[in-house]
């Protein structure tokens, strides 16, 4: 591992752990209102105070499960896209064709939570075919519109919900932009809504992990 990655992986630890750490001091904290008799509440004695405790015990552990997984996924973004990078590096990965079926697969892997999982994905660079992840989305919204909108904007577009015969999906349409030059968008489809944390984080992996690595393909294929 190079370097710069240990630092990185140090980094993460280190917050990770402050993050624990502040997490449960908080919690026993606030749990200490409940637990010790006439401090502070004391409405919630007993039989109450037991039930009180216990609920809010597991609407805390719920809420630290989600926070963990959120402050996980800029690393795990970093690493997981590793490969597609050094592929792209080594000239393995040389085609805008295989860009778009290595994309779409790792969106469709990586964003795999219980509150943000993304099943479907479509990919159009600038005025190519579209890539379609699968079936289900053709013919589901207007490709050649989602270009208009994507090319009038940097930031994402939500599209609200869209039937697929007896599924419904929450779509999110995500321009490719790299400086001032346009160069198509990524649209995604979840049966999750895309809350403003969720649609910063795949801003910031079309910001910092796609657009250049795009470029870099397309001058390779260019000079072909």
């Amino acid at each position: 591992m190079r370097r710069k990655e240990q630092f990185i992986a140090h980094l993460e630890q280190f917050q990770l752990a402050v993050l624990i750490i502040a997490y449960i001091i908080f919690y026993l904290a606030i749990i200490s209102w409940f637990i010790i008799p006439g401090f502070i509440y004391p409405l919630f004695t007993g039989g109450a105070a037991i039930i009180v405790t216990l609920v809010f015990t597991i609407i805390y552990l719920l809420c630290g499960a989600v926070l963990y997984v959120l402050f996980r996924i800029p690393y795990q973004l970093q690493y997981c896209f590793d490969d597609i990078k050094n592929r792209i590096a080594n000239g393995s990965l040389a085609t805008l064709d295989e860009l778009e079926r290595e994309l779409s697969a790792f969106i469709i892997q990586f964003f795999n939570f219980v509150f943000f999982d993304i099943e479907e994905c479509a990919i159009r660079i600038k005025n190519r075919k579209i890539y379609l992840s699968s079936g289900v989305l053709q013919g589901l919204v207007n490709y050649d519109k989602m270009s208009t909108m994507a090319a009038e904007t940097q930031k994402s577009i939500k599209l609200g919900k869209i039937k697929s015969g007896t599924k419904k999906y929450h779509a999110l349409l995500l321009p490719i932009w790299f400086g001032e030059e346009w160069y198509g968008y990524i649209l995604v489809f979840s049966k999750t809504r895309f809350i403003p944390f969720t649609r910063e984080i795949l801003e910031d992996f079309e910001n910092n992990f796609i657009d250049d690595q795009l470029m870099h393909v397309h001058r390779m294929e260019r000079t072909k």
